[in-house]
């Protein structure tokens, strides 16, 4: 919880099961009756409040449904409805990962409706489907043009840095986007995975500790936290952090033998400990 220009504000994260972040920023108020309700939403990963979202549906919607409210429609609301279809073909293409077609679809577009902001966010999720780091590119720097002060683009880039392997320039918008939502541990785990693909293992550790003592629920930082000590080829402290993993998450192992990043492990007195300590569960 926190204040913006003296109103009341309530920021939540978001985790997927792949380790991706995104963040929802809510406006408070209070009702006559007292309640606390939120008026209003900013979504890091789209950039925009949810009442712009359904902006565009009711828009949509009602040059559908009245031919008459089409024409009192701002010029530029009247751009977007006509590229609904293009629109729309540029989603299933994502969906379908085909991001050349959705490139090709996108620069169809109006200039008018190319530089709304959901079409600028659909540009970069086309360029990663495959990845395409020249699209990729020139879609990030599109967005920075039109909406410097976006609090949505910090997270773009880390993405864009990482997939780049510019790691530091990574690590900069994590230590920004870190400041814009008020500090959050679990951007421990995004600075311990950059640091894990630079080896500079200690750094890495530091990170995972960090946010494992702050969110000591938070699984994928378990798996990364496993994933460092295999470079560290540290078992011992391997076998116990499984052992955890176990009692806390009632997990379903696969078996390490067949994963090559643990075959230090396999190969150490730990592995036959574990094996034993799953037997014993039985």
């Amino acid at each position: 919880l926190n204040a913006v220009d003296g109103k009341p504000r309530a920021l939540f994260r978001m985790m997927r099961n792949d380790g991706g972040i995104n963040y929802h920023d809510l406006f408070l108020v209070k009702t006559p009756l007292g309640a606390v309700v939120a008026e209003d939403a900013y979504i890091f990963a789209t950039g925009e409040r949810i009442s712009e979202t359904y902006h565009r549906i009711f828009v949509q919607l009602a040059a559908q449904q009245n031919r008459g409210m089409f024409d009192r429609l701002l010029k530029r609301d009247q751009a977007y409805v006509k590229s609904l279809p293009t629109i729309k073909n540029i989603v299933a293409a994502i969906r379908r990962k085909d991001g050349r077609s959705a490139l090709a679809l996108f620069a169809t577009l109006p200039e008018e409706v190319r530089r709304m902001k959901y079409q600028q966010i659909l540009r970069v999720q086309a360029a990663t489907q495959p990845l395409n780091l020249a699209e990729y590119e020139q879609a990030i720097n599109a967005f920075r043009e039109s909406f410097p002060n976006d609090r949505s683009l910090d997270l773009l880039a880390i993405d864009y840095y990482s997939l780049r392997k510019e790691f530091d320039k990574a690590l900069a918008s994590v230590d920004r986007l870190d400041k814009s939502v008020g500090g959050d541990p679990c951007l421990d785990y995004l600075r311990a995975a950059m640091y894990l693909q630079q080896d500079r293992l200690p750094k890495a550790d530091a990170a995972i500790r960090r946010a494992l003592k702050a969110i000591p629920d938070l699984l994928q930082a378990h798996w990364m936290k496993l994933a460092i000590l295999q470079k560290q080829a540290k078992y011992k402290e391997t076998l116990s952090t499984l052992k955890e993993m176990d009692r806390q998450f009632k997990m379903k192992w696969m078996d390490f033998r067949f994963i090559p990043q643990y075959a230090g492990f396999v190969n150490s007195p730990q592995h036959a400990q574990w094996l034993a300590y799953l037997r014993t569960k039985k």
